[in-house]
């Protein structure tokens, strides 16, 4: 097949090195695509267990809400992201003080853990809907 090395000529023998050297870096890179391709896989695995971890830390914090939302009281602690009815809020809080001033209903829905930052919106829609009046300036009572 292949001649002993003594016997070689100098092109023969640069050839012999050229090819090994090619066949070390086919070699080499065939190493790192292995490495990669190994370390590819530890990182889904560990992307799969920080989902795992996540979802279990979320119950949590979702069974901790719910218990707090059990509590008593807990149906007037009220946020913004809850989906509660801002008007309805509203609405029942003027039925029990009759006439509130702006500041004295923003007070009184804070204190109850209902967060209304666009406040002057609903009532201007509860105004238009015909729900409240306003006798005086920024009061507000039940029609």
């Amino acid at each position: 097949m292949t001649k002993p090395i003594e016997t070689m000529s100098s092109e023969e023998l640069f050839e012999l090195a050229e090819f090994r050297r090619i066949e070390e870096e086919k070699d080499a890179r065939q190493t790192l695509k292995s490495e990669l391709e190994e370390l590819r896989k530890e990182r889904r695995e560990l992307i799969n267990q920080h989902k795992k971890t996540l979802s279990q830390v979320e119950d949590r914090i979702e069974k901790i809400r719910a218990s707090l939302s059990s509590t008593p009281g807990a149906s007037n602690r009220l946020s913004r992201s809850s989906g509660t009815n801002i008007s309805a809020v509203v609405l029942s809080t003027l039925e029990t003080h009759k006439k509130m001033s702006t500041k004295e209903l923003q007070a009184e829905l804070n204190s109850n853990g209902v967060v209304a930052a666009n406040l002057s919106q609903t009532l201007a829609y509860l105004k238009r809907q015909g729900k409240i009046i306003s006798p005086e300036r920024a009061v507000y009572a039940i029609v």
